[in-house]
């Protein structure tokens, strides 16, 4: 007993000593027996029965847990979906949402491409990744389910539907990346609403194929896409949209022939975030003449992804609000002076 009590009065100064809370995931399961065993027999069966009680009847209310998903999905797609049509508990929907879900859609003649980009998107983290192949009139599946979706387009598809529905994503707070040939025009752009409120952040372009073109200039120093991305080039192939910037959007990082090759639309009006990466999203995997697999490829992904996912301010608009916060007294405080790739 005195060596349990020792063991105790350790943990005990331990955690005193890195002052902050610690979760009791990380301790082992003695030091749980530890305490209660140094419990009175009395308050076992008053106190800490009680709040075990408590702390099992608030799980099982449908109000504890509905407070719980407004805290944590309140700005998401996620949530308006389950207060449109949903059928599932609350309790049910915090579990089964708690992690991130990305979609992966494309309009594609072969299925490989799209389990090509999400394989990438795994590797790099992204666990709970789904894919929809649109080729032809193939319709959505429903997207309010999701945190966040990359397009890119192949070959023919429903490009008013796709363009409606993508719009809608971003308005309920979806963030959304798009990857060539989607901002090439013809038959591989998206139309509707996507195309008439000017959601893309590269105009309308041709596609433009130059061998092995490098990753260029990176304009926006430490914007989270960039981050531990240095070795790109876009295959023998390297296509690309020779598209310029639309209104409202910045430029992130260029190709090496001065091409944008990530772009974000900065629109305050736009309640979720979208992001254009100007190259063609499945690697050498399953295109020999696309992007090297084992290149920052699927990094540059992976991080556009995870950046628009979330429903706060862009990297871009925070730094032009600190920057105009530090402006002296009179100074213009016009988005062209403080940013000045942001086209007006």
């Amino acid at each position: 007993m005195e060596e349990d009590e020792i063991i105790f009065d350790y943990i005990c100064l331990e955690i005193d000593r890195i002052n902050k809370p610690v979760s009791l995931d990380l301790l082992p399961i003695e030091v749980f027996y530890l305490i209660i065993d140094s419990m009175d027999s009395k308050d076992i069966f008053t106190h800490f029965q009680y709040v075990s009680k408590t702390i099992f009847n608030n799980c099982q209310d449908e109000f504890f847990w509905r407070q719980k998903c407004i805290k944590k999905f309140g700005h998401t797609p996620k949530f308006k979906c389950r207060m449109a049509n949903d059928p599932r508990s609350w309790k049910q929907f915090y579990v089964e949402n708690s992690r991130d879900k990305y979609l992966v859609v494309g309009a594609e003649l072969y299925g490989e491409r799209l389990l090509d980009v999400q394989e990438q998107l795994r590797a790099n983290g992204l666990v709970n990744v789904d894919t929809a192949n649109v080729n032809g009139f193939r319709k959505l599946p429903e997207l309010l389910n999701y945190d966040a979706i990359l397009f890119f387009s192949y070959c023919g598809f429903h490009q008013t539907h796709v363009g409606d529905r993508l719009a809608d994503f971003v308005d309920a707070g979806g963030g959304v990346v798009l990857g060539t040939y989607s901002h090439c025009g013809g038959g591989n752009r998206l139309e509707g609403r996507w195309m008439k409120d000017q959601y893309d952040p590269i105009a309308g372009g041709v596609t433009n194929r130059t061998y092995q073109l490098r990753m260029g200039r990176v304009v926006y120093e430490g914007h989270p896409i960039m981050e531990d991305v240095t070795n790109f080039h876009g295959g023998q192939q390297s296509s690309h949209s020779d598209g310029p910037l639309s209104k409202h959007s910045v430029l992130i990082a260029t190709w090496e022939n001065g091409r944008p090759l990530v772009a974000e639309l900065c629109n305050d009006k736009m309640k979720g975030k979208i992001v254009s990466l100007n190259f063609y999203p499945p690697s050498s995997a399953s295109v020999t003449d696309s992007w090297p697999k084992n290149s920052d490829g699927g990094k540059l992904l992976c991080n556009a992804l995870k950046y628009v996912r979330i429903s706060t301010p862009s990297a871009i608009q925070s730094r032009n609000n600190l920057m105009i916060d530090q402006l002296p007294s009179g100074s213009s405080t016009s988005s062209s002076a403080i940013s000045p790739h942001l086209k007006l």
